[in-house]
């Protein structure tokens, strides 16, 4: 019979979309992750792992306004619905739990949360959405 390779296709698809990430290329990623399978163990792997990325870029998200519309990568909401077809409600989730969190801490929306590069950027995301995390759960 056939064997199902999707852990080690989805482990390896992850694993690029993480390095993509962590060079800055955060919307080619989240392309990456829409070749997720969903796994009997992890159906929801595929939202899991794009919503991940979405919450740590929520700060870059803004309405596509003008000559930033034709911007790459596209940083709208609707860039993100309409060209990579993600479910709107997971980038609208994302959106405004960040939201929720600049309203807790006094931060500027358009800001991010934390200066990510060099070799703690992957320690400074973690950071960033263990934070996010903690101020939704205090808003439920």
């Amino acid at each position: 019979g056939l064997i199902d390779n999707s852990g080690l296709g989805n482990r390896l698809t992850m694993q690029y979309a993480s390095q993509l990430e962590m060079e800055g290329l955060w919307y080619e990623a989240l392309f990456v992750l829409l070749h997720v399978r969903p796994a009997p163990c992890a159906p929801r792997l595929r939202e899991a792992a794009i919503k991940g990325v979405l919450g740590r870029h929520a700060h870059r998200l803004r309405p596509a306004e003008g000559a930033e519309a034709r911007t790459w990568p596209p940083q709208s909401p609707e860039d993100l619905v309409d060209t990579l077809k993600i479910p709107e409600a997971w980038v609208t989730e994302c959106r405004e739990v960040y939201e929720a969190y600049c309203r807790n801490t006094g931060r500027a929306k358009a800001a991010p949360v934390r200066s990510a590069s060099g070799p703690n950027r992957v320690l400074d995301n973690h950071l960033k959405l263990l934070e996010m995390i903690q101020a939704h759960l205090k808003t439920l």
